[in-house]
């Protein structure tokens, strides 16, 4: 998740990865992974990737529906 961000940090679906594998495996940044995941919900999807950004932002926003 770490090489995926590296290497495209603009790309939501690397972050939504980044955001849960901060959850389920560093409990102890909960607060960063549920801020990664919140901004994900933010973004405005891509013109050319719209079906596959808001398949991720739903990823996240039910990943922080379960959180709360």
């Amino acid at each position: 998740a770490e090489d995926a961000l590296a290497i495209q940090s603009d790309d939501i679906g690397n972050q939504v990865i980044w955001g849960l594998v901060v959850l389920d495996v560093a409990p102890q940044r909960r607060d960063e992974g549920l801020a990664i995941l919140e901004s994900v919900i933010r973004t405005e999807p891509r013109a050319e990737l719209v079906v596959e950004d808001q398949a991720t932002r739903e990823m996240a926003r039910e990943r922080l529906d379960q959180e709360r």
